[in-house]
């Protein structure tokens, strides 16, 4: 029982959302910090971690029209025109996640298809305006095997589990990446942290 709630209490202040080549993940910064010679301890620790979200998240709320036309021209399959009208209307950050449907259809997104599409993207920026995210640019299988390891290794030391966890298993066609990500992210000694 205490394992479930360890892992289903979720403290705002130390989740973290990653997206790792693409791939979203979500885990604790304590995970992360749990090895305290790595990278990942650094870049996560409270000091740092409290000025890097000060310093690069700016809430959509306070997005201008401007910083909405830039996210908008990010998105593949948006038109020039579309693009236009929202920049002709001046749609702020705060006017962007206020839109629905209607809203959308009188700034001229008509096909039901990108309607929809633009609406789920308006929402995933609503949740990331919630806890910013930190992007990793490395494998999301490799990664995924170090947070996955981190994970167990931060449940046995606060003795939700009885075992000191094996060493992440990797595909064959996998072990010369993830031995490269692990010491990318465990220089030095620490790799053998994670490695054999």
């Amino acid at each position: 029982e205490s394992f479930i709630s360890s892992f289903s209490s979720w403290d705002d202040k130390d989740t973290v959302l990653l997206s790792v080549s693409g791939t979203e993940m979500a885990t604790k910064r304590s995970t992360l910090r749990i090895c305290d010679n790595s990278v990942l301890s650094r870049q996560f620790d409270d000091d740092v971690w409290t000025k890097q979200t000060n310093i690069s998240h700016k809430s959509i709320l306070e997005w201008t029209y401007e910083d909405v036309i830039s996210w908008m021209k990010g998105i593949d399959d948006i038109s020039e025109d579309i693009t236009k009208n929202f920049e002709e209307n001046k749609v702020a950050g705060n006017q962007l996640l206020a839109l629905g449907k209607d809203g959308l259809q009188d700034l001229g997104v008509t096909q039901k298809g990108l309607l929809y599409f633009l609406l789920k993207e308006i929402k995933k920026l609503e949740e990331m305006d919630e806890c910013p995210v930190t992007f990793i640019e490395h494998s999301p299988y490799c990664f995924g095997k170090i947070v996955d390891y981190l994970r167990l290794k931060a449940a046995f030391k606060k003795g939700l589990i009885s075992f000191d966890p094996a060493r992440p298993i990797v595909r064959e066609a996998e072990k010369g990446r993830f031995e490269k990500v692990v010491k990318y992210f465990f220089p030095g000694e620490s790799s053998q942290f994670i490695l054999n």
